[in-house]
């Protein structure tokens, strides 16, 4: 129905949104002011939709290109809102928005899980034993969801970097979706890597806390 949307209005004009998407209206309108066509938002809406009929990867290689689906429109769409140009930036914003995704997975476990996803490589599940039969208090859940955390703390790493060599005038404004993705892997991480029973919850003030201590201090870069 989105998709619909956006094909129906075209290039330059707000979509009519279906009633349901009270957040899609802010999404047009920006789309609009910083001329992102609708072509790339749709591609992002394309691969959102593939997440939705996926059940889970066989590899690390099919889960990274999973999120680099993901992560490709949303890079365009970021460049042409903080109005930057070049391909370094892309490559930038590639691997911070990858880097955030892999977060936001892991935050979801438990709703994914319930609607029959489980968001990890095949390979984690075997060395750890498990499979989609296994109870949720399995504990040995929790080693599958430590290898995954680790791993995304690998691509909030390699994103900063590339930020800051690629992008050293933006750097700190264009990670703020790093800080709060770090937010969220924190909760977990004081959770004891438990998530597959309830969602992981960062309250709106402790998630602008983080955003504006590392515009502020660069509150992120002292981990990395």
């Amino acid at each position: 129905r989105y998709a619909a949307a956006l094909a129906a209005a075209g290039d330059g004009a707000p979509p009519a949104w279906p009633a349901d998407a009270a957040w899609l209206p802010a999404v047009a309108d920006t789309m609009v002011r910083a001329a992102i066509p609708t072509t790339t938002f749709a591609d992002y809406l394309a691969a959102r939709a593939r997440e939705i009929r996926t059940a889970t990867y066989p590899t690390w290689a099919a889960y990274d290109a999973a999120l680099a689906a993901v992560a490709e429109p949303m890079a365009q769409m970021s460049v042409r809102f903080l109005d930057v140009s070049g391909t370094e930036h892309v490559v930038a914003a590639r691997l911070m928005l990858a880097a955030s995704e892999s977060a936001y997975r892991l935050r979801c476990t438990a709703a994914s899980r319930r609607n029959g996803r489980l968001y990890f490589p095949l390979e984690v599940l075997a060395a750890a034993g498990v499979d989609a039969t296994t109870p949720d208090s399995d504990r040995r859940w929790r080693d599958v969801v430590r290898a995954c955390v680790e791993d995304s703390r690998a691509r909030h790493a390699r994103a900063h970097t590339a930020l800051t060599e690629l992008m050293p005038r933006m750097a700190r404004l264009a990670a703020v979706p790093l800080a709060v993705s770090d937010a969220w892997l924190d909760r977990i991480e004081a959770r004891g890597f438990d998530v597959m029973d309830s969602e992981i919850v960062v309250g709106s003030a402790q998630t602008a806390r983080a955003a504006v201590t590392h515009v502020l201090r660069g509150g992120a870069a002292a981990r990395w």
